[in-house]
């Protein structure tokens, strides 16, 4: 049962190696988890989740899961594009 005043059940911490964008780069990719984005921005991924939700990160949804463009991780990191607001 979740703690008193919990909305629900919490997602367990997945602890990921640090990750930038040459990393990404260079494994030929052409797209990015969501962890990713969120390491990159030092964001949480539920920021990044809801921003492709709600149309504000482009991205493909596989399944369950957004894959989000390296081009426009690429130009929101260069401050060319808004980046996810927390």
């Amino acid at each position: 049962m979740p703690p008193h005043g919990a909305k629900g059940p919490t997602m367990p911490q997945i602890e990921h190696p640090p990750v930038t964008l040459d990393d990404l780069g260079g494994q030929g990719r052409s797209f990015a988890e969501v962890w990713e984005v969120a390491a990159i921005f030092r964001s949480d991924p539920r920021t990044i989740r809801r921003q492709c939700r709600e149309g504000g990160i482009p991205h493909v949804k596989i399944g369950a899961e957004y894959r989000i463009p390296l081009a426009w991780l690429r130009a929101a990191a260069a401050g060319q594009l808004a980046a996810p607001r927390p």
